[in-house]
């Protein structure tokens, strides 16, 4: 996804997340208002996939979908459900 892009996910466990990339940081939006500021690291190796964190949400962007962490709670797969670049 092009930087400053948009997509919504619908996830396996459920949740439902909106997330806004834009560069080396991703913004994650649940539907009860939350959000959570991720950055990447300093450096991603080519091929592997994108991955944004912060101490309690962690998304990795990869071919199957995008994995979500959200705090303790077990890695789920979110699947994308609408997009915008």
């Amino acid at each position: 996804m092009p930087e400053g892009s948009f997509a919504s996910y619908q996830c396996d466990d459920g949740t439902q997340v909106d997330v806004h990339f834009d560069g080396i940081a991703a913004t994650v939006a649940w539907p009860d208002g939350r959000t959570a500021l991720l950055s990447q690291p300093a450096t991603t190796a080519q091929g592997r996939p994108q991955v944004y964190s912060d101490r309690n949400v962690r998304i990795e962007r990869a071919a199957d979908g995008l994995h979500l962490r959200d705090g303790k709670a077990v890695v789920t797969l979110c699947t994308e459900t609408e997009a915008s670049a």
